[in-house]
């Protein structure tokens, strides 16, 4: 997958308007912030939620993580958004951390978080 198909796969996916939108969220030095996806499906009769966080550093790079599918709920895995590489602090991972571990309790759908780095 091209940078410019990745880019394009997380503006639908993070349900941004246009890429003008998703590069106003990533770019322009606001600072790291993360947007949360939250989604249900059904499996043998339960609701199970899943979730996806994308995160930017404010300088153009983003990231997604979502859970592992080595390591199932017990990791994640890290993809970059359309870009190089991308810078993030300690506290933004840990931050990134607890949603996971909380299984991103109290979080809506769409949710923007701005991290204090």
């Amino acid at each position: 997958m091209t940078e410019q198909e990745r880019t394009e796969e997380i503006r639908r996916e993070f349900g941004f308007e246009t890429l003008q939108d998703l590069y106003d969220f990533t770019e322009y030095l606001s600072g790291a912030k993360i947007k949360v996806r939250v989604s249900y499906f059904e499996d043998e009769g339960d609701t199970h939620k899943n979730f996806k966080v994308l995160y930017t550093d404010g300088d153009s790079g983003s990231a997604v993580f979502s859970f592992s599918e080595i390591y199932e709920e017990g990791g994640m895995q890290i993809k970059m958004g359309g870009c190089s590489y991308c810078d993030i602090s300690l506290s933004s991972l840990l931050s990134i951390c607890d949603i996971f571990e909380r299984n991103a309790q109290d979080i809506e759908d769409l949710e923007v978080i701005r991290l204090g780095d």
